[in-house]
């Protein structure tokens, strides 16, 4: 059998042997580490639950640590979250790419702490330490709008564009989407006068 057989499970090249192990059942499974972090979640706050991700990422043998991470990253992070609420006096505030950074960054400096390196090296997502510390209010709202309730706004109220509503929003939403950039201050007033006069007109 050739090395790439051996990574070979029901017809799908698996991209490490390891996987394929797991694949053919021939690896334990994590659930008990699951179970340990379910637990510990309950009762402990999530600074000590990140602790413990950390001595066990660098100390246990887990099948699938991102399996892991992704599983309980909300009670892994959820600290992390509470603070940005407060800094930024907004409780709507929810999990985002911007809290779980947090956190990976911090079980990471554990890890190195510990002896080990990078989360990269034991299969997690590695941290974006370009961000800044403190979190950015704009970019956490940003990061917070329900796309869902702004899609059906936007399909609710289309259609009810006079003409130059139209045409400003057609340019605003082809420059964002194509990262042309511009000012459209100016076509922000026109469409906000068309309203405005439709609407004390009806």
């Amino acid at each position: 059998m050739s090395f790439t057989g051996l990574r070979t499970y029901e017809g799908r090249v698996c991209e490490t042997y390891k996987e394929a192990c797991q694949l053919r059942g021939l690896l334990e499974t994590d659930e008990h580490w699951n179970k340990t972090l379910e637990e510990a979640a309950a009762s402990r706050s999530p600074k000590i639950l990140r602790n413990l991700f950390a001595v066990m990422i660098k100390t246990c043998s887990m099948s699938s640590p991102e399996q892991l991470w992704l599983n309980h990253k909300e009670n892994l992070s959820e600290d992390i979250l509470n603070e940005a609420r407060i800094q930024h006096q907004n409780m709507d505030l929810d999990y985002c790419d911007i809290i779980f950074n947090r956190a990976l960054i911090d079980i990471e400096d554990k890890i190195i702490l510990l002896g080990g390196s990078d989360l990269k090296s034991f299969g997690l997502p590695q941290p974006n330490r370009n961000r800044d510390s403190v979190l950015p209010s704009e970019e956490l709202t940003e990061s917070n709008y329900d796309t869902d309730v702004l899609t059906a706004y936007i399909e609710e109220n289309e259609p009810k564009m006079v003409q130059d509503q139209k045409e400003a929003f057609e340019k605003i939403t082809r420059a964002v989407f194509d990262r042309l950039g511009g000012i459209f201050f100016w076509m922000l007033l026109v469409a906000r006068e068309d309203f405005s006069n439709q609407s004390s007109s009806g």
